[in-house]
């Protein structure tokens, strides 16, 4: 009897191991993510964001500003150190100088506030320990509603954005959030990123924002992730995005 229980132990130790390692966040590993920006009439102009994994795990991102063909703003890095697939410290380096990004959890391990020299900020989760709301001061604030694990409204600081999305794989909601999080404040670059729409399962179709409608149009690999993303608004072409795996 005890041989039987020993084996059905080691059954289900074996099975809860394969379910941790099935949320291995390199599920639709993200190489790299172009913006090509239209919206002031010249198509040099560009950001580009570029990981590095290991053990599935992003361990270097790094981010630079193409101004046109020729010259290439500051190229900012971020390097995360973790300690049981969680963060324990990330480093900022950004025209040779480095910095720390300071992290706290909470008690179920999610990340509850990142304080940085560009900006302090804490999370709210909700019962599905979803981000549900992010708060820069007590006027500062973005919180979400959300339906069928996509943000569908956005209360920002009393402004109301409100989004569409398709049945498609949003290339940045594999992505860790904590990981999504520090990016976002370092870099808060990209339509998915900057409005908070990397923490939706689908990708955005369509957006309000301050009055304006954005409409956005994608080309798909074999996986259905988007490969390029083009933002219009009023028939105006504003960004391009280009992702690489």
């Amino acid at each position: 009897m005890k041989r039987v229980i020993l084996y059905l132990l080691g059954c289900y130790l074996f099975i809860s191991s394969c379910k941790k390692e099935s949320t291995n966040p390199a599920k639709y590993p993200l190489k790299s993510y172009t913006i090509l920006t239209n919206q002031f009439n010249s198509s040099n102009v560009r950001d580009s964001v570029s990981f590095e994994y290991s053990n599935g795990l992003i361990i270097k991102a790094t981010s630079f500003y193409k101004y046109d063909l020729n010259s290439i703003g500051p190229v900012k890095s971020l390097n995360f150190v973790y300690n049981k697939n969680k963060i324990q410290s990330v480093s900022s380096i950004k025209n040779n100088t480095s910095s720390t990004i300071t992290v706290e959890y909470d008690s179920d391990n999610l990340l509850k506030s990142i304080m940085s020299q560009n900006s302090t900020f804490s999370i709210r989760y909700n019962t599905a320990l979803k981000v549900s709301g992010i708060r820069y001061s007590i006027t500062n604030f973005y919180d979400f509603e959300v339906k069928d694990e996509n943000i569908i409204s956005i209360n920002r600081s009393g402004n109301i954005q409100k989004n569409e999305f398709d049945t498609t794989n949003n290339p940045f909601y594999y992505l860790p959030d904590d990981v999504k999080l520090i990016i976002m404040s370092e870099f808060g670059n990209s339509i998915f990123l900057n409005n908070y729409n990397g923490f939706s399962k689908n990708s955005p179709k369509s957006y309000s924002q301050d009055k304006k409608d954005y409409i956005i149009s994608y080309k798909y690999n074999k996986a259905n992730l988007p490969v390029e993303a083009i933002i219009t608004s009023n028939s105006q072409k504003i960004n391009t995005l280009k992702f690489y795996y």
